[in-house]
């Protein structure tokens, strides 16, 4: 990405490979949706969560539980399996917030 930040993307309902940038008859600039399909393309290449409510997120053995705390385990697995760096956090990886809550 761009910005060189780390993402975990998260697709609810839709495979990585379907998606694709519409065409908004002209409301936003080339240069946005280039952009975008740039981003959207990595994406879709980028290793992330996939889940399908309609089957309560069985697959992933999880029930009863909103998105949002699934994913929130998902990313609490990863932090702990990420590479320690001197004994650390690698803190490229993380925001502030994160970084006040695992260090």
């Amino acid at each position: 990405m761009e910005s060189k930040k780390k993402v975990i993307p998260i697709f609810v309902d839709i495979k990585p490979s379907e998606l694709h940038v519409m065409d908004f008859n002209g409301r936003f600039e080339v240069k946005e949706l280039q952009r975008f399909r740039r981003a959207l393309k990595e994406a879709k290449y980028t290793v992330g969560l996939t889940f399908d409510s309609s089957n309560g997120f069985a697959e992933e053995g999880v029930k009863n539980e909103s998105l949002y705390e699934v994913a929130l385990g998902y990313m609490d697995e990863a932090f702990k399996k990420m590479k320690m760096v001197n004994g650390k956090h690698d803190s490229s990886l993380l925001d502030m917030d994160s970084q006040e809550t695992l260090t």
